[in-house]
């Protein structure tokens, strides 16, 4: 230990009143451990204590152990990195859960043993380590086991035994055969979050294949006398979100997020949730909150880790949108009902607000998408719960009442909306303004969504590096996206956040499908608008494995393949998709040939021969026949620099109404181009085809030496034409 230390350690009136000592990384060893624990008996009001990384050992483990039973109880015991073995690892657990039962703890504690030479024998003594008598504060604790070196599902019945808090045992190999010896945290007193991984083919949950998660949710489902069978439920508008439900079990609700932050300074979904539980430590012990309390990791065969699963109890009721729907409001009595239950709404909004204000500043936080979906009511309990609270606190946020209200009264009627607003307003504690007043989906033109860091765009647009789905977009009609509403700056900001795009503009490409740029720059973003109808989850999981194939297509500027999808919605009906690209232009094809004053014709002879040929090479480049077949109907066109950008691609029953590539992008173009220079782009893309496949068979014949000469090779040449216009027809 340092000098500081020491002398620290040395002053009887400071460790009296110390409440946490923290000595991370300082080598103490087992001898400097016992000096330590020794002290420690004088540290009256000691809560905190972390030893993380100082090569402490079973010796110093049993001196630690011994000060434990005299001391009160810990709230956090951090013995992680160090050289624990089953002996050291039991005794500290035997008496961190005796000191436990001497008093009942107000708040979970946490007992970190991660990165200690356990094994599975150190396990199963940890396991043994809790006495009798602290059965019933187990529930209370949250026990990491990182990386431990466990490795045999046999070693972990016996922790199975108990319902912890939270238990951690990331980092294992457990494997699918091992899940079940992962306890979950039981009900609504968990407050930590716990990572065991288990594999999905394509990197997304497939809610078909639920065993694996059970196994880690309830390991008990699997030796009960009876079987329980279990499914999944979508629920919500972007099809992320399940009801895990089984007969007779009260269940879970499950919600798929990104593992990946969207900017530097926009946390992930799960580290919003970390964030909240340490600034409010009782947020899972809230009866009225739905919140999340574990966290699933999903991973591809190869053992990328794509997105995460969070998991929250399952609460009763229905949501509030559907219970106002199956409601006949011509009867008074549910007129009058429907009246209390929207007064109910805002008496606990208000006191959510007062509950979680930010206890330095007084500020509220905000729920950020708070609607009558996200309500659920239990009719008969007349109980009342808020769910989708990975958003809360997000920054920019502080218009529940107002969205809620005017979601209520597009629902059913002022009457109702007023009931609302008046409650809230007559429980409403004062509290202080946030520094925003818009939300992710629902601001129109407020600049202040960007973080002050944020750069304005001056030159090349962000390039996405994965394919996204993004915030969904609150719309006014459900026709779809308006490229002339107020929403452009919120648009911007959603694919975006790190780069201001202060003058938006946008041009129409084509139906349902616009290019938005910053005034006075000429990369763009490609908008087209997927309908309804198309499984949004389908084409997700689609363009992700496309992106993961073929990683530089994101780059390539001759095809703006889509990087970013976000829900369009207006209230909770699903209004279809956009779709985002990168374009290196903002002028299509038509827009050029339309700008040019002279030579028009000369100019289509000229350019489709170049189409066709690009089209050729680049379907050839990204050749996938189990993923997408790319059939563009749209084309960008940057004169200056010569570059030719395929975009707006089919989705769909698009994808499949039986035209061929070439077709469908000679049909978008037969506006300003007639029969005659369709078919020099039909024939420059056979000319490409046509020396492929001359390539293609030159190698298999002769390897890389090359072919004998022809007499006739001149003729060949005057009959290519010929030959190409066949090889066209039969397209």
């Amino acid at each position: 230990m340092t000098s500081l230390d020491r002398s620290w350690l040395a002053q009887p009136l400071r460790l009296a009143k110390t409440t946490a000592i923290s000595l991370p990384q300082k080598d103490m060893g087992d001898d400097a451990t016992a000096l330590l624990a020794a002290l420690t008996l004088r540290c009256c009001q000691l809560c905190t204590l972390r030893l993380a990384g100082n090569g402490i050992g079973d010796a110093g483990a049993g001196c630690l152990a011994e000060s434990l039973k005299l001391l009160a109880p810990l709230k956090t015991l951090d013995l992680s990195d160090n050289r624990l073995t089953a002996t050291g690892a039991a005794q500290v657990t035997r008496s961190f859960f005796r000191a436990l039962t001497e008093q009942l703890p107000a708040r979970p504690r946490i007992l970190d043993l991660s990165k200690n030479p356990l094994q599975d024998h150190g396990v199963a003594s940890v396991a043994r380590g809790i006495p009798k008598g602290a059965l019933s504060t187990v529930k209370d604790v949250i026990l990491r086991l990182r990386a431990v070196g466990c490795s045999s599902a046999t070693s972990l019945p016996e922790l199975c035994s108990h319902t912890f808090c939270g238990l951690d045992l990331s980092s294992n190999a457990l494997g699918d055969a091992g899940t079940h010896g992962a306890t979950a945290p039981g009900g609504a007193e968990n407050t930590d979050t716990w990572a065991i991984r288990i594999e999905s083919g394509n990197g997304s949950f497939d809610p078909q294949c639920l065993t694996p998660l059970v196994r880690l949710l309830e390991p008990r489902a699997l030796v009960r006398s009876h079987v329980v069978h279990w499914h999944a439920r979508a629920v919500g508008v972007r099809k992320t979100a399940w009801l895990l439900e089984g007969e007779g079990e009260e269940g879970w609700m499950i919600k798929e997020i990104s593992c990946k932050r969207r900017c530097c300074n926009i946390p992930t979904a799960l580290e919003n949730c970390d964030s909240l539980i340490q600034k409010f430590p009782n947020l899972l012990l809230d009866e009225t909150l739905a919140f999340p309390h574990s966290c699933v990791e999903l991973q591809t065969p190869s053992g990328e880790h794509t997105n995460d699963l969070l998991i929250s109890r399952r609460c009763p009721g229905v949501q509030l949108c559907r219970f106002f729907s199956d409601l006949d409001l011509r009867l008074v009595e549910n007129q009058e009902h429907l009246e209390r239950v929207a007064a109910k709404v805002g008496e606990l909004l208000a006191d959510f607000h007062a509950r979680y204000s930010d206890p330095l500043t007084g500020e509220a936080t905000y729920h950020t998408d708070f609607h009558p979906s996200n309500v659920l009511y239990e009719p008969q309990s007349d109980t009342l719960t808020f769910i989708d609270l990975d958003g809360m606190g997000s920054s920019g946020i502080s218009d529940d009442v107002e969205k809620f209200e005017r979601l209520l009264w597009t629902f059913s009627a002022e009457r109702y909306a007023s009931a609302f607003r008046l409650k809230y307003m007559a429980l409403a504690k004062p509290l202080a303004k946030p520094q925003r007043s818009s939300t992710k989906s629902t601001a129109a033109s407020s600049e202040d969504l960007y973080p002050p860091t944020a750069t304005v765009v001056t030159r090349r647009l962000p390039r996405g590096e994965s394919f996204k789905c993004l915030s969904s977009l609150a719309i006014p009609s459900s026709s779809g996206f308006n490229p002339r509403g107020r929403n452009l700056v919120t648009l911007a900001w959603l694919i975006s956040p790190s780069e201001k795009m202060t003058e938006p503009r946008v041009r129409t490409a084509k139906k349902k499908a616009w290019m938005l740029y910053q005034n006075g720059q000429k990369e763009c973003w490609y908008l087209q608008q997927v309908a309804s109808n198309v499984d949004a989850s389908l084409l997700e999981k689609r363009c992700r494995a496309f992106v993961r194939i073929f990683p530089h297509v994101l780059a390539d500027e001759c095809l703006a393949f889509p990087h970013s999808m976000i829900p369009l919605q207006m209230g909770s009906k699903n209004c279809g998709h956009l779709l985002v690209a990168n374009g290196p232009c903002n002028t299509t094809l038509e827009q050029y040939f339309l700008e040019c004053q002279d030579n028009r014709d000369k100019v289509l002879e000229e350019l489709l021969p170049r189409v066709g040929e690009k089209l050729a090479k680049t379907l050839d480049k990204y050749r996938s026949n189990e993923l997408i077949q790319l059939k563009p109907s749209g084309v960008l066109y940057d004169a200056q620099r010569e570059i030719i950008t395929f975009a707006d691609f089919a989705w769909g029953d698009e994808g499949s109404d039986g035209m061929n590539v070439l077709d469908r992008l000679c049909d978008s173009l037969k506006s300003f181009a007639d029969d005659r220079h369709l078919q020099k782009l039909r024939m420059g893309f056979a000319r490409v085809q046509r020396s492929r496949q001359r390539g293609a068979f030159q190698k298999a014949c002769f390897g890389n030496r090359s072919p004998p000469h022809s007499d006739s090779e001149g003729s060949s040449s005057s009959s290519s034409d010929e030959e190409t216009s066949g090889l066209c027809r039969t397209m």
